[in-house]
C-alpha cells in the first residue's frame, strides 16, 4: 500500500463535516504546533482554511456530557484520503477505499 502524506487525509469532525489537512504550522509567538486544514465540499464556506493547536485536533473530545456518563469521540476522525482533487473514503469494513464525489 502507497503510504499517503499526512497532509492528503480527510477527516471528519464530531459534528459531521468534512476536512482536507493542507499541512502543519508552527505558532511564531508560543513555537505550537498547529494543523492547517480546509473544508471540502461545504455550501456554508467553501475551501475556508482553519488552524486549531495539533494536540486539539488529535485529541478526544466529550461529547453530550450527561449525568449517567460522559461519551467521549475524537474530534476528528481520519475517513478518506485527497486524490486528484476527489475524496476517496476508507471501507469501514477494510483497508479498501472506494470513491465518492
Amino acid at each position: 500500500m502507497v503510504k499517503v502524506p499526512e497532509s492528503q487525509y480527510v477527516y471528519r469532525h464530531f459534528k459531521g463535516n468534512l476536512y482536507v489537512v493542507v499541512g502543519e504550522a508552527q505558532h511564531t509567538e508560543t513555537m505550537e504546533k498547529l494543523v492547517i486544514y480546509q473544508d471540502v465540499g461545504h455550501d456554508h464556506s467553501p475551501n475556508k482554511t482553519w488552524a486549531r493547536p495539533y494536540d486539539m485536533f488529535h485529541n478526544d473530545r466529550v461529547a453530550n456530557p450527561n449525568p449517567d456518563g460522559a461519551s467521549t469521540v475524537k474530534r476528528f476522525q481520519r475517513v478518506g484520503v485527497l486524490r486528484n482533487g476527489r475524496v476517496s473514503m476508507f471501507s469501514d469494513e477494510a483497508s479498501d477505499e472506494k470513491e465518492t464525489s
